[in-house]
């Protein structure tokens, strides 16, 4: 039955690519039953949005490509999947396009050509975002009076204990913070950002009721970076431009199921309108990427802080596997972020981060959506795991930092920027602790839950496969299912990373420049966290490995 309704649904949607004069609210309340699986498009609620109809990032997509043949407006997958936006806002969004009262943005296309496979260094040049007019137009005089600093991604993982530590350093400069986050109106959106220190430990919520209650110290500012200038007034644009003294761009569509093509817009494009803002008054910018901008990189020695973007790679590919449309669209924002300050001596700080882990001080946070969470919960709730997640002879090394300890030293720098460009890498640094994916399986085994271990790593996968589509369907999607591609084979030698210039400036402003590694108290804390945020059972409550 469910066969006989797709094949109509995808009739009448071909009917519909034909048909100029149906009002584009049906073809779009069309395409969502179609790929949301609903049998009466009549039925679907306008007001609520993609994700809230159940749909997900490979619906998204889907979704896309069917507005695309419909109207031929190509659409973001952010915009689709923003929490906040709805079926007819989107509606909206598309008559805005077609009508030509949207303002047209630079696209793929044009930076790197249709249908490029690969994207070239050469493209990714300042001139090819902003006009020669805007970088002329900048002014030399900072803001007078307190500091402004500006956050994007401010309610996400790592950005909710971004704006603890800027609001803590800002306070005794009687400085304020922008907090940029996605929402209909500046009132929800700080209620978002309230709402993303909700949960176990009351201290959380706690410390930002108490770091925000002075007036004047944030400001929730309801922004989309998918949107020039952040979907702002000019008005507006212009008076938040005409006051900040540094920004902290940490805002970032993560999906690492998505190719560059579908990240250019809010990534790419999101950097932009940071840079941007920053050129107005020539605010230095701090620009948050990933250590997986180094992905693939084949060598012993870790790769070092002064090598920029452009020194890894001339050109990354498009999409070419997991995480890599992620990897290259943060490579693109640092080869941009550096012709930037190399073109107008704006300061630019560059953080590449390696695994944001749970917080030292809180208990209850975590990344549902990375892939170390993903394969903790999945090795536990279906009681198995492999022999050794590695190949014979691979360098075995896993790097993550606590969320808070990532937070104080972006923080620090931030608003201590010097001159000139600086690539700080966010990692822990101790390459030859030997703490792999194998230690955390055995801390798992110690910690009480029990594990069978499979000696044929293909096996490993066959069975983890089979157990993992036996879950409920919130299980599966929270699992290692949909990314499990990337775990055909054993994972070849670790790329390795050099932090000493991050330690150094730490050490020179004052901060603890020791940064911990994984130990066994961190992993265990890791599954406290997980328990608390009801991803897994406790060790007594935990499947046994024996069950089919």
């Amino acid at each position: 039955r469910h066969d006989a309704i797709e094949r109509r649904q995808l009739e009448e949607l071909h009917a519909l690519e034909l048909d100029r004069d149906r009002p584009i609210d049906h073809k779009i309340a069309r395409a969502f039953a179609l790929t949301l699986g609903i049998a009466e498009p009549e039925a679907l609620d306008k007001t609520r949005g993609f994700v809230n109809l159940g749909g997900d990032s490979l619906g998204a997509v889907e979704l896309v490509a069917h507005i695309a043949a419909l109207t031929g407006v190509d659409l973001s997958v952010g915009l689709v999947l923003d929490p906040t936006s709805s079926v007819a806002s989107i509606v909206d969004a598309i008559r805005q396009r077609l009508s030509g009262a949207a303002e047209r943005r630079v696209t793929f296309a044009d930076v790197h050509g249709a249908g490029a496979s690969a994207v070239r260094a050469e493209d990714l040049r300042i001139e090819r975002f902003l006009s020669s007019a805007e970088l002329a137009a900048a002014s030399g005089a900072p803001p007078s009076g307190p500091p402004t600093v500006v956050l994007t991604g401010a309610n996400g993982f790592l950005g909710r204990f971004l704006v603890l530590d800027l609001l803590e350093r800002l306070a005794p400069r009687h400085g304020k913070l922008v907090a940029i986050v996605r929402a209909r109106s500046d009132e929800s959106a700080r209620q978002r950002l309230a709402a993303s220190y909700e949960g176990v430990d009351p201290a959380l919520p706690s410390r930002f009721a108490e770091l925000s209650s002075t007036e004047g110290s944030l400001e929730v500012i309801a922004g989309d970076l998918i949107e020039p200038r952040l979907g702002l007034s000019p008005a507006r644009w212009d008076h938040l431009a005409s006051q900040v003294s540094a920004i902290v761009h940490n805002g970032a569509l993560v999906n690492h199921a998505f190719s560059y093509a579908q990240l250019f817009e809010p990534n790419v494009l999101g950097t932009v309108e940071m840079i941007r803002l920053a050129l107005r008054r020539r605010a230095p910018l701090s620009l948050l990427s990933t250590v997986g901008v180094a992905g693939g990189v084949d060598r012993v020695e870790p790769v070092r802080e002064d090598e920029d973007a452009l020194a890894l790679w001339k050109s990354r590919p498009v999409d070419s596997g997991y995480a890599v449309g992620y990897s290259t669209s943060k490579w693109a924002d640092e080869l941009l972020a550096r012709d930037f300050e190399s073109r107008t001596g704006v300061p630019v700080s560059v953080f590449r981060c390696s695994m944001i882990m749970p917080p030292c001080a809180y208990v209850g946070p975590v990344n549902t959506t990375d892939f170390l969470t993903r394969l903790l919960e999945s090795v536990i709730v279906t009681g198995i795991a492999p022999r050794s997640f590695y190949a014979e002879g691979a360098a075995r090394h896993f790097d993550g930092l606590p969320v808070d300890v990532i937070a104080r030293a972006i923080g620090a720098i931030s608003v201590n920027t010097g001159a000139g460009f600086a690539t700080y890498q966010a990692v822990n640094g101790h390459n030859y602790d030997g703490v792999s994916l194998d230690t955390m399986v055995s801390w798992i085994q110690r910690a009480g839950y029990p594990l069978a271990r499979i000696d044929d790593y293909e096996d490993w996968v066959k069975q983890l496969r089979a157990r993992l589509v036996a879950l409920s369907p919130v299980q599966q999607h929270r699992s290692m299912l949909p990314i499990l591609h990337h775990w055909d084979r054993p994972s070849a030698s670790e790329v390795l990373f050099d932090n000493g210039r991050l330690r150094a400036r730490l050490e020179a402003l004052g901060e603890p420049a020791w940064l911990p590694d994984i130990d066994e108290h961190t992993l265990r804390r890791y599954l406290e966290n997980m328990r608390h945020a009801a991803l897994i059972p406790g060790p007594a409550e935990a499947p046994s490995p024996a069950r089919a």
